[in-house]
């Protein structure tokens, strides 16, 4: 970024482009390999097309265009109501500078007006261990931190070995017309009370969001 960027406020989600958007902004900051942590691109595609049962995810989801780059976003945030929650991530030329700050701040104020009048906590996931910048950002306004998770990474300069399990084989999902059984082994594996067709419409909805 060649010159500073005033604050302004983010648009709502509107389209499968923002979403092709929002993935290129993780695997940019992925390849960054800087101080912030970056999910992985299939997270958001699974955040959004399978939700928690009963939230719509793209009602709260929020883009900040790049005022240079049409089509290019700058940073994008999501609340999790049902937690609550929220994320936000930005172009890795901009973490840690004053404009990331004012995305956190209204990040943090939407989250809140969002959340549910029984809420007794607000959630912010994914700090790396090493970020010296959220941690002390989210310490400031008064969060502390509960559990910490491990994350593993590989390099791929060698290539992974084979795997093999006896007596079973391991493929990929066929598509939609194998979304019966899919959803079916999750709703077992969770114990779920749900109706089962709620299940299957989320799993055909996160397969026909490619």
């Amino acid at each position: 970024m060649d010159h500073p960027i005033d604050f302004f406020k983010p648009r709502p989600y509107r389209s499968l482009a923002d979403l092709e958007a929002m993935k290129r902004l993780l695997s940019d900051g992925i390849q960054a390999n800087g101080p912030g942590f970056y999910v992985h691109p299939g997270d958001i595609q699974w955040w959004l097309f399978y939700p928690p049962i009963g939230e719509d995810l793209m009602a709260h989801t929020w883009l900040w265009d790049d005022p240079a780059q049409a089509g290019q976003i700058l940073a994008w945030m999501l609340v999790d109501p049902s937690w609550p929650s929220f994320e936000l991530f930005v172009q890795p030329a901009l973490f840690g500078s004053d404009l990331h700050t004012q995305m956190y701040l209204w990040a943090e104020g939407e989250a809140l007006h969002l959340c549910r009048d029984d809420a007794k906590d607000l959630n912010k996931l994914w700090i790396a261990e090493g970020d010296s910048f959220q941690r002390a950002h989210l310490e400031s306004r008064g969060y502390v931190e509960t559990v910490a998770d491990m994350f593993f990474v590989r390099s791929l300069a060698a290539p992974l070995p084979s795997l093999e399990v006896p007596g079973w084989t391991v493929r990929r999902c066929r598509g939609a017309g194998e979304v019966q059984p899919r959803a079916r082994a999750q709703y077992g594996a969770f114990e779920s009370t749900r109706p089962m067709e709620v299940y299957v419409q989320r799993f055909l909805r996160c397969m026909q969001s490619e």
